[in-house]
């Protein structure tokens, strides 16, 4: 079975909006980035607070781990698009309207 493990947040303010977790819901914080990035984890998904880097405040991404019985390839037939990230997925896609969805079978964040 296919399931979210990873959602990645666009802010102006990345340490800003962690700080709110971590205080707010007790989320831990796995890594700060030398960007300013900061990924927090509730203890089953990895959040990754991103820079706005041009891209509005917001949603992302998020990551869907896959069993290693799934196929990648076929699940990403069904997208718009399908890219290797090269950096913690092994695919992206777009769902149908246009909401980007990695996908991985390693996981994210060394997660498994």
């Amino acid at each position: 079975m296919a399931f979210i493990q990873h959602l990645a947040i666009r802010s102006n303010n990345p340490e800003r909006l962690a700080k709110f977790y971590e205080q707010t819901f007790g989320w831990t914080r796995l890594s700060t980035r030398p960007s300013g990035g900061v990924h927090l984890s509730d203890g089953h998904i990895n959040v990754a607070i991103l820079n706005t880097n041009g891209s509005p405040e917001g949603i992302e991404h998020f990551g869907v781990k896959l069993d290693a019985a799934d196929d990648a390839g076929g699940l990403s037939q069904h997208a718009e698009r399908r890219d290797a990230t090269g950096i913690a997925a092994e695919h992206r896609v777009k769902d149908p309207d246009g909401n980007l969805i990695d996908l991985s079978v390693k996981g994210f964040m060394d997660r498994s």
